[in-house]
């Protein structure tokens, strides 16, 4: 018989995207180092900014045109980053 490798799994979730962004930032995240900002109304953003974030060990933060969110807001002052990269055009 041919033995499967068993993989284990963590998922990560907050209430909505903008949570979700900040709990995987907090499970991974180091203090003072970099972000990245993009917003969680446009995917496209996020999703080419990916590549960055690995290269820089930076994690990807959404926020809303409205407001950032209070989750996202407590994670930028946990962090208390040396950069911030904003992703996206002025639209954004």
């Amino acid at each position: 018989t041919k033995k499967v490798r068993e993989l284990k799994v963590d998922r990560i979730s907050g209430k909505n995207r903008y949570e979700t962004s900040a709990k995987i930032s907090r499970d991974y995240a180091t203090v003072g180092g970099k972000i990245l900002v993009a917003s969680g109304e446009n995917y496209a953003d996020a999703l080419s900014g990916s590549p960055l974030s690995g290269e820089i060990y930076a994690p990807i933060l959404l926020t809303s045109e409205k407001e950032t969110p209070v989750a996202v807001k407590s994670e930028i002052k946990r962090i208390n980053p040396t950069k911030t990269y904003v992703l996206g055009g002025n639209s954004s």
